[in-house]
């Protein structure tokens, strides 16, 4: 998977494979390449439905594969 997002967008990581710290922004940030992209972790935010809801794109993990949900 090659994930895009727009420009300056919320992105969402359902779950991550890194527990314990922010790893998954981290990486998500140089991937995206994009200082604007705001990268959200649900596992330590713990956001409620309405912030995913409202996020530009939701990813997750599984079977040690990155899924896009929307």
């Amino acid at each position: 998977m090659n994930p895009s997002v727009p420009p300056g967008a919320e992105v969402v990581f359902l779950d991550d494979p890194w527990q314990g710290g922010f790893d998954m922004a981290i990486i998500a940030e140089l991937w995206f390449r994009d200082r604007r992209t705001r990268v959200l972790l649900n596992r330590v935010s713990h956001l409620p439905p309405e912030e995913i809801a409202k996020a530009g794109a939701v990813f997750t993990w599984r079977d040690g594969k990155l899924i896009r949900v929307r």
